[in-house]
């Protein structure tokens, strides 16, 4: 279970975003520059609140009975974390409802290239992603989808070596 209570200490997603890129680049002396998605999700309220620093998008994968719908949410873009000293970063929200999928993921994953020099890709992650839940009643968990993706990935890059990293995260509503 989730705690819903917020401590009266507790730093909005704007506080932890400007704290947390002044000591990177206070530290790195900015010669460290990263990108972050930083997540709040209101359980209650079924919101999820985002900070993007030039990161991939947030993709939201809603299973509706029809048809399988993916958003890629991107905007507001903000500086990278320890690029500059910035005072304000931008939020957005998005309401999330039981059965979505959440999926997070670094660049690694989709500027992959196999041995003919073509990507991994944005249309390919969307098809899998779409298509993980099939016509069954039984959604596919989180940790199902992304053991299924990154096996369709290596499949896809084969003896290519890896180029970046790459990072999964998928969260599915209950």
């Amino acid at each position: 279970t989730f705690e819903t209570r917020k401590p009266k200490d507790q730093f909005t997603l704007e506080e932890m975003t400007s704290a947390l890129n002044e000591a990177i680049r206070l530290t790195s002396k900015s010669q460290i520059l990263m990108t972050a998605m930083l997540l709040e999700i209101d359980f209650e309220a079924r919101k999820l609140s985002y900070i993007n620093c030039s990161h991939e998008p947030l993709l939201k994968i809603t299973a509706a009975p029809d048809k399988k719908n993916c958003e890629y949410f991107m905007e507001p873009n903000n500086f990278r974390i320890g690029q500059q000293s910035v005072t304000e970063y931008q939020r957005a929200s998005i309401d999330i409802a039981p059965g979505d999928l959440l999926f997070l993921y670094t660049d690694g994953l989709t500027n992959q290239k196999n041995e003919k020099d073509k990507e991994f890709g944005d249309r390919r992650l969307t098809k899998i992603l779409t298509a993980s839940d099939g016509n069954s009643k039984q959604q596919i968990s989180a940790q199902s989808l992304n053991s299924q993706l990154m096996s369709q990935w290596q499949e896809h890059r084969r003896n290519t070596p890896p180029e970046d990293d790459v990072t999964l995260v998928a969260l599915r509503i209950l």
